[in-house]
């Protein structure tokens, strides 16, 4: 496989070569002159190999000198400073792509140069908000990868964007004159994102759609979900993931409501009846209300004059291994109106109701939940199916 950096650093050299050869034949006047420019191709032929990543290498190999292209966007923003180079050579780079000007100021390898795509993103992490753009086709796809990889400690970074060495901040305007870009379909713009660390939500810009919004959990189960299936292609996958995101939207209609009451349930009123539901990676366990609802509620369906009942549900998530954090419980009102509401459960609550999951999962299916999950996700990862003709 051709490596692009190091493809970069051996056509780096060859143009180091001929600026060096003519340097050789000016006069010493001519040479003080041009000490600026001098110590700039300089510069860029040391540290650009070093400082530059993949894509940004691919694009700088599109030109027949690159080191011409990359020293002239250095001195047009930093002259002679060298002391920041790891942080602006990626800002000068940035700039060279986002405006265009160098595929025609420069002669480039081709008539038709490849075309660079790059994603955008607006993280708010820890109380600190932050815009920037990274060169890469950073899809829907990919950055849901990115995602549940940093969310799992897979990448060891400590913050989401230090994912990104390369990135470049931009600011409020820019980044919505780029997602004006992506809705008008330019083709460069592969994703835009907001990511809400402290509110535990994604949100993705489509193209036709606008933006839709989901739980992180979400979104990494799904990416999850999407890439463990053995064989399966990149077409798969985003059917796939696209496949388990359906209706997990954030939207004004489905907003809970959360209910609260008195006081958490307690270890001995948590108990199950009838059949286990499984839709898709969710076990659904109907949870008996043989307790004062009211109290752990915070409803009024208790009194002798109110003919209201709930219906609560919990619910274990095979993909993630656990017990979902918050039941779901329906308020059906004698008129015959139906209201959902949520009941977040504290980690005491959660870990009694895996526990009473687990033994009604061996009394109803002679089955732990461990063994369901490992059924589920051997299931899951059949490889797909083809015809042999």
């Amino acid at each position: 496989m051709n490596d692009p950096k190091k493809q970069l650093r051996e056509k780096l050299e060859t143009c180091y070569a001929e600026y060096h050869r003519q340097w050789m034949q000016l006069p010493a006047a001519e040479l003080i002159q041009k000490a600026e420019e001098i110590a700039a191709v300089q510069l860029m032929a040391k540290e650009a190999p070093n400082q530059v990543s993949a894509e940004q290498a691919e694009y700088l190999l599109q030109f027949k000198n690159p080191l011409e292209v990359v020293s002239d966007g250095w001195l047009a923003e930093n002259g002679s400073d060298v002391s920041i180079i790891d942080k602006e050579l990626s800002h000068v780079l940035w700039r060279l792509i986002d405006t265009g000007d160098a595929e025609v100021i420069y002669e480039t390898e081709s008539l038709e140069p490849e075309k660079l795509y790059f994603g955008v993103f607006h993280i708010q992490e820890n109380g600190n908000e932050t815009r920037f753009a990274s060169i890469g086709n950073h899809d829907l796809l990919y950055t849901a990868d990115q995602l549940r990889r940093y969310v799992q400690y897979e990448d060891a970074a400590s913050t989401f964007e230090n994912l990104y060495p390369n990135r470049v901040e931009i600011t409020e305007h820019e980044f919505d004159r780029y997602v004006r870009e992506r809705l008008d379909d330019s083709c460069r713009v592969a994703g835009a994102f907001h990511i809400d660390f402290d509110k535990g939500e994604f949100s993705g810009l489509r193209i036709m759609g606008g933006w839709e919004s989901f739980q992180i959990k979400d979104i990494c189960s799904a990416v999850s979900h999407a890439m463990r299936k053995e064989g399966a292609d990149t077409e798969e996958q985003w059917d796939r993931l696209l496949d388990r995101l359906r209706g997990k939207e954030i939207t004004p209609n489905n907003q809970y409501r959360f209910l609260e009451g008195e006081r958490s349930l307690r270890p001995e009123e948590i108990s199950f009846s009838g059949d286990i539901d499984q839709n898709d990676n969710l076990l659904n366990f109907y949870v008996e209300t043989n307790f004062n609802v009211d109290e752990v509620f915070g409803t009024d369906v208790m009194t002798a004059e109110n003919d209201d009942f709930l219906n609560v549900y919990a619910d274990y998530d095979l993909e993630e291994n656990c017990v979902c954090d918050t039941l779901t419980v329906l308020l059906n009102c004698a008129n015959g109106e139906q209201f959902v509401y949520k009941y977040q459960m504290n980690a005491e609550e959660q870990a009694v109701m895996t526990q009473k999951m687990d033994a009604y999962s061996m009394e109803r299916f002679g089955e732990s939940l461990s063994d369901c999950r490992k059924q589920y996700l051997e299931e899951d990862a059949q490889p797909s199916q083809t015809l042999s003709l």
